[in-house]
């Protein structure tokens, strides 16, 4: 699978690679990248569906790590990668790691956990935003800050408002604005995405995987989620971000960069 990415550091280094999170796209990770490029060949892709990469007609945890592995192996790094990925992309890693547990030595989840998230303030902004996302086709726009300010209309929150207005992108063969998502895919699924499922067959991963949680995020129980993170990764350990959301990556990329880099370094 061709996927759009974007790098950051040293081809020579030793290769991380970050999976961004529903609605994102790599260039949402790119503080977080320059804080690691001194050490790492960091890349960043856009997951299919999602910013500069093909829209394809499956959103679902299986397919996107199959197009993922499918993508790392097209890459022929040197030796094999560290993984990382946050929210959407952490449950595709998980997937990930669980089909193909010799891809990686090392991997980090950010802020989000193994197991079905009940419908939360937090999850159906999701829902929100497929809704708004739907009615709302950008073709009927003339300019750009005639959808920066609709979508302010109906996002006034900063967080929501910078997610969307980095989703638009003027179509080059019609001249018309459209969102970089693959709307009709991902909203179909918007659900499921919020779900578990364990890939079948599984082997558990028994590589070091580090959890980072956000201090004032709902996403990981460090209580509840334990026993579910240790059968599937026996060797899992955990940190947490202080003064931090679900957006850990927008709100302290320098502290999240380090958090991973004294994990990769141990």
């Amino acid at each position: 699978m061709q996927l759009f990415y974007r790098e950051k550091g040293n081809r020579t280094l030793p290769s991380l690679i970050i999976l961004h999170g529903l609605w994102g796209a790599s260039e949402n990770w790119l503080p977080v990248a320059n804080g690691l490029a001194e050490h790492y060949h960091v890349l960043l892709p856009d997951l299919p569906n999602h910013g500069a990469s093909p829209h394809i007609p499956r959103h679902d945890y299986n397919t996107l790590a199959d197009c993922i592995y499918e993508w790392i192996m097209q890459l022929d790094l040197p030796a094999p990668p560290y993984l990382a990925g946050h929210s959407m992309g952490g449950k595709t890693l998980m997937t990930l790691l669980l089909k193909h547990p010799e891809i990686t030595s090392k991997a980090i989840i950010i802020d989000i956990a193994p197991k079905d998230y009940a419908r939360t303030p937090e999850t159906r902004q999701h829902e929100n935003l497929c809704r708004y996302l739907q009615s709302t086709p950008t073709g009927k726009f003339q300019e750009r800050n005639a959808i920066l300010t609709d979508i302010k209309t109906y996002f006034p929150e900063n967080d929501t408002f910078q997610l969307l207005a980095k989703n638009i992108r003027k179509n080059k063969e019609t001249g018309l604005f459209e969102w970089k998502i693959n709307i009709p895919v991902v909203c179909r699924e918007i659900i499921r995405l919020q779900d578990w499922e364990t890939p079948s067959p599984c082997r558990p991963y028994t590589g070091k995987l580090l959890f980072i949680k956000g201090e004032n995020s709902n996403y990981i129980d460090l209580k509840e989620d334990l026993p579910a993170i240790r059968h599937l990764f026996p060797q899992a350990t955990f940190s947490i971000i202080p003064a931090t959301s679900h957006a850990i990556h927008a709100e302290q990329p320098a502290l999240l960069a380090g958090c991973i880099l004294k994990f990769l370094q141990e």
